[in-house]
C-alpha cells in the first residue's frame, strides 16, 4: 500500500518513512512472517504495520532507548539526558 496524495493530478511520489524504534522483536516481527506460538494473540495492527512495510511505505530501523531523541517529550528523564536531547532538538543552545 503506497502513501497516496491527496489529488492525484499532481503527480507527487511520496518517499518511505523511517520509523525509529528501540524494540528488536517488533522489527523482526514485521519481517519475519511465520507463525510463532508467542505472537498467537497479536492485534490486528500488527498485520497492518507488516503490510505497509512489506509495501515499502514505511522502512523500520533500531534505534537503541539510549540514542531515542522523542523519549524527552515523552518520558521523565533525568536532567542530563533531558538537557542533551532538548539540545538535539534545537531546543537549546548546544
Amino acid at each position: 500500500m503506497a502513501l497516496l496524495p491527496p489529488f492525484p493530478a499532481f503527480d507527487i511520489v511520496l518517499d518511505s518513512t523511517t520509523l525509529f524504534s528501540d524494540n528488536q522483536s517488533t522489527i523482526k516481527l514485521t519481517k519475519d512472517h511465520q507463525y510463532h506460538a508467542r505472537t498467537k494473540h497479536i492485534n490486528i495492527h500488527f498485520h497492518f504495520i507488516r503490510y505497509i512495510v512489506k509495501g515499502g511505505s514505511i522502512h523500520l530501523v533500531y534505534c537503541p532507548t539510549d540514542d531515542m531523541t522523542a523519549d524527552t517529550l515523552t518520558k521523565a528523564l533525568p536532567s542530563t539526558k533531558a538537557k542533551h536531547f532538548a539540545s538535539q532538538l534545537g531546543l537549546l543552545p548546544a
